[in-house]
Protein backbone atom coordinates (compact mmCIF):
# COMPACT_ATOMS: atom_id res chain seq x y z
CA UNK A 1 0.00 0.00 0.00
CA UNK A 2 2.63 1.97 0.23
CA UNK A 3 3.82 2.06 -3.20
CA UNK A 4 -0.02 3.27 -4.28
CA UNK A 5 0.97 5.90 -1.71
CA UNK A 6 3.91 7.17 -3.23
CA UNK A 7 2.71 6.86 -6.64
CA UNK A 8 0.03 9.43 -5.94
CA UNK A 9 2.14 11.87 -4.20
CA UNK A 10 5.66 11.94 -5.41
CA UNK A 11 5.18 9.82 -8.99
CA UNK A 12 8.86 8.71 -9.43
CA UNK A 13 9.03 7.39 -5.55
CA UNK A 14 6.42 4.63 -6.25
CA UNK A 15 8.25 3.88 -9.69
CA UNK A 16 12.02 3.84 -7.15
CA UNK A 17 10.39 1.45 -4.57
CA UNK A 18 9.28 -0.93 -7.70
CA UNK A 19 12.45 -1.10 -9.04
CA UNK A 20 13.60 -2.43 -5.21
CA UNK A 21 11.13 -4.79 -4.70
CA UNK A 22 12.09 -5.81 -8.32
CA UNK A 23 15.75 -6.06 -7.50
CA UNK A 24 14.96 -7.82 -4.80
CA UNK A 25 13.47 -10.41 -7.24
CA UNK A 26 16.58 -10.67 -9.21
CA UNK A 27 18.50 -11.47 -6.58
CA UNK A 28 16.62 -14.14 -4.40
CA UNK A 29 13.37 -15.41 -6.10
CA UNK A 30 10.44 -14.27 -7.57
CA UNK A 31 7.21 -14.32 -5.74
CA UNK A 32 3.63 -13.12 -6.13
CA UNK A 33 4.74 -9.30 -4.57
CA UNK A 34 6.96 -9.60 -8.21
CA UNK A 35 3.78 -9.35 -10.16
CA UNK A 36 2.71 -6.51 -8.09
CA UNK A 37 6.44 -4.28 -8.18
CA UNK A 38 6.22 -5.00 -12.22
CA UNK A 39 2.75 -3.71 -12.60
CA UNK A 40 3.68 -1.11 -10.41
CA UNK A 41 7.14 -0.39 -12.90
CA UNK A 42 4.86 -0.74 -16.24
CA UNK A 43 2.37 1.90 -15.07
CA UNK A 44 5.31 4.27 -14.18
CA UNK A 45 7.48 3.21 -17.54
CA UNK A 46 3.90 4.24 -19.58
CA UNK A 47 2.72 7.15 -17.21
CA UNK A 48 5.73 9.06 -15.79
CA UNK A 49 8.57 8.29 -18.12
CA UNK A 50 6.22 8.27 -21.19
CA UNK A 51 7.65 4.90 -22.85
CA UNK A 52 4.21 3.56 -23.86
CA UNK A 53 5.49 0.60 -25.69
CA UNK A 54 8.17 -0.69 -22.71
CA UNK A 55 5.38 -0.16 -20.22
CA UNK A 56 2.63 -2.08 -22.17
CA UNK A 57 5.06 -5.03 -23.35
CA UNK A 58 6.20 -5.34 -19.09
CA UNK A 59 2.22 -5.20 -18.41
CA UNK A 60 1.41 -8.35 -20.90
CA UNK A 61 4.51 -9.88 -19.31
CA UNK A 62 2.95 -9.15 -15.91
CA UNK A 63 -0.52 -11.13 -17.16
CA UNK A 64 1.10 -14.13 -18.21
CA UNK A 65 3.56 -13.82 -14.99
CA UNK A 66 0.54 -13.96 -13.13
CA UNK A 67 -0.46 -17.07 -14.06
CA UNK A 68 1.89 -19.19 -11.59
CA UNK A 69 0.32 -17.12 -8.65
CA UNK A 70 -3.08 -17.46 -6.69
CA UNK A 71 -4.80 -14.81 -8.94
CA UNK A 72 -7.87 -14.69 -6.73
CA UNK A 73 -5.80 -12.88 -4.77
CA UNK A 74 -3.19 -11.01 -6.69
CA UNK A 75 -5.89 -9.60 -9.59
CA UNK A 76 -7.11 -6.93 -6.77
CA UNK A 77 -3.84 -5.45 -6.88
CA UNK A 78 -2.52 -5.83 -9.82
CA UNK A 79 -5.33 -5.83 -12.74
CA UNK A 80 -6.56 -1.93 -11.89
CA UNK A 81 -3.18 -0.59 -12.47
CA UNK A 82 -2.51 -2.40 -15.62
CA UNK A 83 -5.97 -2.52 -17.09
CA UNK A 84 -6.91 1.06 -16.16
CA UNK A 85 -3.51 2.67 -16.51
CA UNK A 86 -1.20 0.65 -18.99
CA UNK A 87 -3.17 -0.89 -21.33
CA UNK A 88 -5.40 2.27 -21.70
CA UNK A 89 -2.84 3.51 -24.28
CA UNK A 90 -3.16 1.14 -26.68
CA UNK A 91 -6.39 -1.35 -26.42
CA UNK A 92 -9.66 -0.54 -26.82
CA UNK A 93 -11.94 1.02 -23.75
CA UNK A 94 -14.75 -1.87 -24.28
CA UNK A 95 -11.67 -4.53 -23.53
CA UNK A 96 -10.29 -3.35 -20.64
CA UNK A 97 -14.07 -3.14 -19.03
CA UNK A 98 -14.39 -6.82 -17.84
CA UNK A 99 -10.96 -7.37 -16.25
CA UNK A 100 -11.52 -3.90 -14.41
CA UNK A 101 -14.74 -5.17 -13.68
CA UNK A 102 -13.48 -8.81 -12.26
CA UNK A 103 -11.14 -6.77 -10.08
CA UNK A 104 -13.76 -5.14 -8.70
CA UNK A 105 -15.61 -7.92 -7.59
CA UNK A 106 -13.02 -9.78 -6.24
CA UNK A 107 -11.79 -7.11 -3.86
CA UNK A 108 -15.56 -7.09 -2.33
CA UNK A 109 -15.48 -10.87 -2.21
CA UNK A 110 -12.13 -10.25 -0.83
CA UNK A 111 -12.55 -7.80 1.72
CA UNK A 112 -9.34 -5.87 0.44
CA UNK A 113 -10.94 -2.71 0.72
CA UNK A 114 -8.72 -0.53 0.08
CA UNK A 115 -8.61 -2.03 -3.48
CA UNK A 116 -12.33 -2.04 -4.04
CA UNK A 117 -12.36 1.55 -3.99
CA UNK A 118 -9.20 1.49 -6.14
CA UNK A 119 -10.84 -0.03 -8.50
CA UNK A 120 -13.77 0.68 -8.88
CA UNK A 121 -12.98 4.30 -9.26
CA UNK A 122 -11.08 2.81 -12.82
CA UNK A 123 -14.32 0.39 -13.62
CA UNK A 124 -16.47 3.52 -13.46
CA UNK A 125 -13.97 6.07 -14.94
CA UNK A 126 -13.29 3.34 -17.74
CA UNK A 127 -16.81 2.64 -18.13
CA UNK A 128 -18.22 6.40 -18.76
CA UNK A 129 -15.18 6.59 -21.18
CA UNK A 130 -16.52 3.64 -22.99
CA UNK A 131 -19.71 5.15 -23.51
CA UNK A 132 -21.92 3.53 -21.20
CA UNK A 133 -25.07 5.12 -20.42
CA UNK A 134 -25.58 7.00 -16.98
CA UNK A 135 -27.74 5.50 -15.54
CA UNK A 136 -26.59 1.94 -16.13
CA UNK A 137 -23.18 3.60 -14.65
CA UNK A 138 -24.75 5.05 -11.88
CA UNK A 139 -26.51 1.43 -10.85
CA UNK A 140 -23.04 -0.03 -10.78
CA UNK A 141 -21.67 2.53 -8.30
CA UNK A 142 -24.79 2.07 -6.21
CA UNK A 143 -24.53 -1.40 -6.52
CA UNK A 144 -20.49 -1.24 -5.47
CA UNK A 145 -21.33 1.14 -2.60
CA UNK A 146 -23.93 -1.40 -1.35
CA UNK A 147 -21.84 -4.43 -1.41
CA UNK A 148 -18.82 -1.61 0.35
CA UNK A 149 -21.48 -1.28 3.42
CA UNK A 150 -22.61 -4.70 3.76
CA UNK A 151 -19.24 -6.03 3.78
CA UNK A 152 -17.98 -3.89 6.28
Amino acid sequence: MLVMYYIRQKAYLGGYLACRMIRISLQYGHCDDTVFALSIFSSTLSNQMQDIDEGYALARTTLSLLEFYDANRLIPRVYGIIYGTVLISKDPVQSLLDPLLRACRLSFSNGNFEYSTFNTIFYITQSWNAGKKIPLVVNEVNAFAHQHVSVE
